[in-house]
């Protein structure tokens, strides 16, 4: 899982899951 590596994917993930 790279995107551990990638704080700016975290942080979209997270805000998508905030959009819902």
């Amino acid at each position: 899982m790279a995107f551990l590596d990638n704080p700016t994917i975290i942080l979209a993930h997270i805000r998508q899951s905030h959009v819902t």
